[in-house]
């Protein structure tokens, strides 16, 4: 028996196609016709071949029954209505035929443990590099040394060891502070090479100066004055004995409020105002 949709070869017995699962309807087998002698005839005709070459003598024709002559012609007139293809349902009863997939492949790239670039190990060794120089510099120390009137002249340091130099500090009344703050400049030179710090925006009082001051100063002073300085920073210096000269210059004409004998304002500038001479050894 075949399979209506597909035309498959099935079991005669069978309710479903079990290659597209299309569900077969079971017709009841209908009674065959009694056969006659002329279709045994025609028969026997149709499946021996003709060997005579006489033509065969004609045979005698059975009287046929008129009933069972009716019964035929009816049956002949019977047209068998064309099938229509029905497609498989997918839920149901209907067995559902459930093909054997392949075991899927593991992902391997996902199990491959991810690689450092070498463009980030090399940033890594440089980064390490710069941290180990700047973390030498640190374990060095670093020695802060001020450049003052009345500090000490000579200095000794330890090679290697990073240096932050203060130096300068004027003092004036605040009623001059604009024109002292902005005229004064303070120059460094280690031996005769210039070295440029940068001006501290925060004033010192009079009682804040390093070493104190040459000149002796009353409260008013201490009170109303502000003193200014620059701040330089070193790496560091090779071994053996440097001349440090500290320079206070003035752009302008200037006076900072303190007063000569006679009761005038004293005028500093344009030009170098003070010198301080220091030896700096590094060891």
């Amino acid at each position: 028996m075949q399979c209506p949709s597909c035309n498959e070869e099935i079991k005669d017995t069978a309710k479903w196609c079990g290659h597209c699962g299309h569900k077969i309807e079971q017709v009841a087998p209908q009674s065959a016709p009694e056969p006659t002698e002329e279709s045994t005839v025609k028969k026997d005709k149709a499946a021996s071949p003709i060997i005579q070459e006489k033509p065969p003598k004609p045979k005698p024709v059975p009287l046929k029954d008129e009933k069972t002559e009716e019964v035929v012609l009816e049956k002949k007139e019977e047209k068998v209505a064309p099938k229509i293809k029905e497609e498989p349902k997918p839920k149901g009863d209907m067995p559902v035929h459930k093909e054997e997939l392949p075991a899927p492949k593991p992902d391997i790239e996902k199990k491959k443990k991810k690689m450092i670039p070498i463009w980030l190990w090399i940033l890594i060794v440089v980064f390490l590099g710069i941290g180990g120089a700047f973390g030498f510099q640190l374990f060095a120390g670093k020695e802060e040394i001020t450049l003052s009137w009345t500090c000490k002249k000579n200095i000794t340091v330890q090679e290697g060891t990073a240096l932050e130099i203060s130096y300068g500090y004027w003092g004036y009344l605040n009623a001059y502070h604009q024109e002292n703050y902005d005229a004064i400049d303070f120059k460094l030179y280690i031996d005769g090479e210039r070295y440029y710090g940068e001006r501290q925006k925060t004033p010192l009082k009079l009682s804040e100066v390093p070493c104190g001051t040459s000149r002796q100063f009353n409260d008013y002073w201490e009170e109303n004055s502000s003193w200014i300085y620059d701040v330089v920073k070193i790496k560091g210096l090779p071994a053996g004995k440097y001349q440090v000269d500290v320079f206070t210059y003035s752009d302008f004409d200037i006076v900072d409020g303190t007063k000569d004998d006679d009761g005038s304002l004293l005028h500093f500038g344009p030009g170098e105002i003070f010198e301080n001479n220091f030896t700096l050894t590094v060891r």
